[in-house]
């Protein structure tokens, strides 16, 4: 060890990185692995990711055109007996205007509605913290409509956020 003293030294440096990439690939593996296993009825939560726009599923035509068309029908198999999905409307509450990204759209959470051929309804549920309002969607099959305005009303007639304006102090 005293005679090789760049070597032993470059061996535990090595040693020391191997062990922290390691200690951080389990925390990372275990962290996937355990996502949303937290929750009341883990195993009924889907999580849908698609591309949408140009070169959107780069795959060969009619295998690429199948599997597109299943997907809304898996769906409705799979929320079979479900008569509504209660989802925030957006990822964040309302934005400032002034700090409004052009570039970006906070739709994360209404675009799946369109794209399983669903209809929806969305209705105020609170404020932030910093008086910013925030709402809740109400997601029905395609075609019921109905359906989801009846619950947009039923909830507001529980509750009083469609009547509250937010404060305009900044």
């Amino acid at each position: 060890m005293r005679r090789n003293r760049l070597a032993t030294g470059l061996n535990v440096v090595g040693m020391g990185v191997g062990f922290a990439a390691s200690i951080l690939i389990f925390l990372w593996v275990e962290g996937e692995l355990g996502y949303d296993k937290f929750t009341p009825g883990a195993d009924k939560i889907f999580r849908l990711v698609g591309k949408v726009g140009p070169g959107a599923g780069a795959g060969t035509g009619q295998q690429e055109e199948t599997g597109t068309a299943m997907v809304p029908t898996a769906f409705a198999a799979a929320i079979d007996g479900v008569d509504a999905l209660l989802t925030p409307t957006t990822v964040t509450p309302a934005i400032p205007v002034a700090s409004i990204d052009q570039n970006s759209t906070p739709a994360v959470f209404t675009r799946w509605v369109n794209f399983l051929d669903l209809c929806a309804a969305a209705v105020p549920n609170g404020f932030t913290a910093g008086g910013l309002p925030t709402s809740l969607q109400i997601v029905c099959r395609g075609y019921e409509e109905p359906l989801a305005l009846r619950i947009g009303h039923a909830y507001q007639a529980a509750h009083d956020w469609h009547l509250r304006t937010p404060s305009m102090a900044g």
